[in-house]
């Protein structure tokens, strides 16, 4: 009684729908109404925030929410208060784990395509050469496995770290063909936090108004511009097995009074070009729907 620490996660290891009543029972405060988000925005457009984010269980302080977040409150209020709340956050790393989860495969990746970007971008001309790309996407793999894992390691992990190298590979095909394009990396993992920022080099995360004084924090993969028309692009890597149309996974269709109609159900890409307007010097980029991960 009295502890601080947030309670055991045994106790939330209830049915779906008891679990409302489960966090009510730990937090016992009058409840406020759960004011559902309806975000849209014309093609084209920026989304409109049209909606305070407000916790089902008051009692949270949230001052800032990452890009990724909305599609958590989107598709439950509830599921993303235990996942965001400071007196909960259920989102811990088991630390003795024999094998990677999604998260720590993803960051595996990213790491590398991370240094490798960061290289790319300080070089006078764009590579388009897919064998050197991938042989140095590797090297980065290879440098950031030997940093940060055991030598010891885990039979699966080794695996793991065999089907990254697949990723990476293929990566470097299409990083050749979107070279020879003309797309140049510009930025790699482009932050935005609160002060007092965590990440060297990262920018002021912009306010939403419309969401009660909230600051949109994020970090965008990677910033693209195309050398002959100066378009500017947004990209986000993804890792998962199989390769998922992002359309299908941002945006819900339907009709309406006999006319297609399609809402955001994940704010993730283009909510990225509200961060890069915030930018001292504003990038007006679309936040490119294809993954170059696949």
């Amino acid at each position: 009684v009295g502890d601080p620490q947030r309670p055991s996660r045994f106790l939330l290891r209830v049915e779906r729908g008891e679990l409302p009543g489960r966090v009510s029972l730990l937090f016992p405060t009058d409840h406020a109404p759960i004011l559902r988000p309806t975000p849209s925005a014309p093609s084209g457009s920026s989304p409109t925030l049209r909606f305070p984010l407000t916790p089902p269980v008051p009692g949270a302080v949230i001052a800032s929410i990452g890009v990724t977040a909305f599609k958590t409150y989107l598709q439950c209020p509830y599921l993303f208060q235990l996942m965001y709340d400071r007196r909960l956050r259920l989102r811990s790393i088991d630390e003795r784990a024999t094998e990677l989860d999604p998260r720590g495969f993803g960051l595996l990746v990213h790491a590398a395509a991370e240094a490798w970007g960061r290289e790319e971008a300080a070089q006078p001309r764009r590579s388009e050469d897919a064998a050197k790309i991938e042989l140095s996407l590797f090297e980065h793999l290879d440098k950031h496995v030997r940093t940060h894992f055991p030598k010891s390691r885990a039979s699966a992990v080794r695996v793991q770290i065999e089907l990254a190298r697949r990723r990476l590979a293929r990566l470097a095909t299409l990083q050749a063909e979107q070279a020879r394009e003309g797309w140049r990396v510009h930025a790699v993992e482009l932050a935005f936090q609160v002060p007092p920022f965590i990440h060297p080099g990262s920018n002021a995360a912009p306010m939403l108004p419309d969401a009660g004084g909230l600051h949109l924090t994020g970090r965008i993969d990677r910033i693209d511009q195309h050398e002959t028309d100066g378009r500017w692009r947004a990209l986000d890597y993804k890792t998962a097995a199989n390769a998922v149309d992002p359309r299908k996974t941002h945006i819900v269709g339907g009709k309406a009074a006999g006319r297609e109609q399609s809402d955001w159900k994940d704010l993730q890409l283009p909510l990225y070009r509200v961060l890069l307007r915030s930018l001292p010097n504003p990038i007006w980029a679309r936040a490119d729907p294809e993954s170059m991960l696949s």
